[in-house]
């Protein structure tokens, strides 16, 4: 898949490609607008065709080009801000709000790739969350507790995480978690709009949102769609930019991926309980590709000159040498990892 915005190309838009669409040359109407090609839009723009609707996706560069083509590809029911926090907030019913929802999302995703019987490597996997080293586990047990007040079934205690060369001491299992490949599931999602009536133009970009009977969509082209509903479906919103943006900082969570020797890690996501947190997956793209071993730490400096998270969970465990510097040299700014005893180079 072609870059559509930043400078780094992803492990999914390496392996997958999804067709370019035309941009909107013209006036037209539909039921539902949808502003936003990625996961949130393509998916909503699904859902409404299965119903009946006629919809228009509009987005100003490719399917699933910003944020959704950089996915860790997580599915999970596990939140970063932990249950008992959002128990504390929200209350025991908000809180299991939280979690069925999260574990719908997971099922209908599961559905989706039956009936369409898309080929996205979608599995159900374990998750596993656990405290660093030398840390207390006391916050493992309050979460085990919300979690299971909030309604989450199987989650317990268990004395370590399956990853044989890192020690991570008492840990909670989280079953029925997945990944899947994204790019390859919006494909199919995209081709399954369209059999349906649907229409989606790339390179259109909304400028515009006049709200009315109907409703507006103007294009930076000067072309409108009119529409019964509007969906903005732009990872953060573009039809208002003061309730949103005000309460929003950004961050980045930098990726480091490693071919690993097939076998020696236990298909499943990790994740850790620091803030910044770290989460760790292997990911096969098939049975005869090599098995690759992902680390994401949001806000992890941009010099990427501190690597003792990195050696601790991933280096020292396979005998790989640390991280070096930024191949300036490369065709894209990938990170390099020496891994001599594979005879291979990693990149992120």
């Amino acid at each position: 898949m072609k870059n559509g915005s930043g400078s780094t190309t992803s492990v999914w838009m390496a392996s997958a490609d999804i067709s370019s669409r035309p941009a909107l040359a013209t006036d037209i109407t539909a039921d539902v607008c949808v502003v936003g090609a990625g996961i949130s839009g393509i998916t909503t723009a699904y859902l409404l065709a299965q119903e009946g609707q006629s919809v228009v996706v509009l987005d100003d560069g490719p399917i699933a080009g910003g944020e959704t083509s950089r996915t860790t590809a997580h599915l999970v029911n596990v939140l970063d801000d932990r249950y008992f926090e959002i128990e504390n907030v929200n209350g025991t019913k908000g809180a299991r709000l939280a979690a069925s929802s999260h574990s719908a999302a997971i099922d209908r995703i599961e559905q989706i790739v039956t009936k369409e019987n898309i080929d996205c490597d979608f599995e159900r996997l374990d998750g596993y969350l656990f405290t660093p080293p030398e840390e207390s586990t006391e916050l493992l047990q309050k979460e085990l507790d919300a979690a299971r007040r909030a309604g989450l079934q199987g989650v317990e205690l268990v004395e370590r995480a399956p990853f044989e060369q890192f020690g991570t001491g008492p840990c909670l299992r989280f079953p029925r978690q997945a990944q899947f490949h994204p790019l390859k599931y919006l494909d199919a999602l995209a081709k399954a709009i369209e059999k349906k009536g649907g229409r989606i133009f790339n390179n259109t970009h909304a400028e515009e949102f006049i709200i009315g009977n109907p409703c507006q969509v103007k294009t930076s082209k000067g072309h409108f769609v009119s529409a019964v509903s509007i969906v903005v479906a732009t990872n953060t919103p573009v039809n208002d930019w003061v309730k949103i943006h005000t309460k929003q900082a950004a961050y980045r969570t930098y990726v480091i991926g490693m071919r690993v020797p097939k076998g020696s890690v236990t298909k499943a996501l990790y994740w850790d309980t620091p803030v910044p947190y770290h989460l760790n997956y292997a990911w096969q793209q098939s049975s005869k590709a090599p098995l690759q071993l992902h680390f994401a730490a949001p806000v992890f400096p941009v010099s990427l000159s501190r690597f003792s998270v990195v050696r601790s969970l991933l280096c020292v465990p396979y005998g790989l040498e640390k991280p070096g510097r930024r191949n300036a040299t490369a065709k894209g700014p990938w990170m390099t990892v020496a891994m001599h005893n594979l005879g291979d180079r990693a990149r992120a």
